[in-house]
């Protein structure tokens, strides 16, 4: 059943250890909601939602959602994508590409993760992914500790869609979480750049499997940081 009486509440801040931020909406006297890590992800979807409903698109009551947002919902997820890009590039690739492919991997999956119920540590999340999701065999082609299994559920589940990429605010939030390290001090800049190289070469593959018309990180204006030095053209 669908309907035109829609609701947006403001952004909630949860009162968690962790931030993270909850959009809540109502459609016909149903309470819907979305928890995202930071506010400006939770500011974009609630942004999406007013624009469907300012633009008169009927939501549906039992997903809380206009056409427009269950079709991206319903695309391949990030998760599902990165373990098919690196099921085609690890066989080929040298040792250390391996390693650079692993550990890019890791940090785009973890900055693409929504808030979900029974959350792993960050920690166990990133073991999962770095010693069993992201290499060959694949967690399909191994036995897995029970805890490990759990977190790539939950990774799998919480995975946001490929599709999400296409959107600037989305994909420039992406790159700009490369740029830190675990205790939030700032990455070295070819650590940086090398993660955004993995990146781009996986939404070339994106685009080769038609996710994409065009890689929409290429066209996202994005200051990398400098290499020690490394002159700035515009000083020249």
């Amino acid at each position: 059943m669908k309907s035109l009486d829609v609701k947006v509440w403001g952004v909630r801040r949860r009162n968690t250890k962790k931030s993270s931020y909850d959009v809540r909406w109502i459609v016909a006297g149903n309470v819907f909601s979305e928890q995202f890590r930071t506010k400006g992800l939770a500011d974009h979807y609630r942004s999406k939602l007013l624009r469907a409903a300012h633009g008169g698109e009927e939501f549906d009551t039992v997903t809380g959602l206009p056409d427009s947002m269950v079709e991206k919902a319903a695309s391949m997820s990030w998760y599902a994508f990165a373990l098919r890009y690196l099921a085609m590039k690890w066989p080929h690739a040298a040792p250390n590409t391996r390693s650079g492919i692993n550990e890019s991997l890791t940090a785009v999956t973890m900055a693409l993760l929504d808030d979900r119920p029974g959350q792993p540590p960050e920690e166990l999340i990133r073991k999962a992914l770095r010693n069993w999701a992201f290499v060959l065999p694949g967690p399909d082609d191994r036995e897995l500790p029970d805890e490990i299994a759990h977190a790539l559920h939950w990774v799998s589940k919480a995975s946001r869609p490929l599709a999400d990429l296409g959107d600037a605010a989305i994909a420039r939030a992406v790159l700009d979480s490369l740029k830190l390290k675990l205790d939030g001090t700032a990455a070295a800049a070819e650590t940086v750049r090398r993660k955004r190289r993995t990146l781009v070469n996986a939404l070339h593959y994106a685009v080769d499997l038609g996710e994409f018309k065009e890689n929409p990180i290429t066209g996202i204006r994005w200051k990398k940081p400098k290499i020690a030095g490394e002159v700035d053209p515009s000083v020249l």
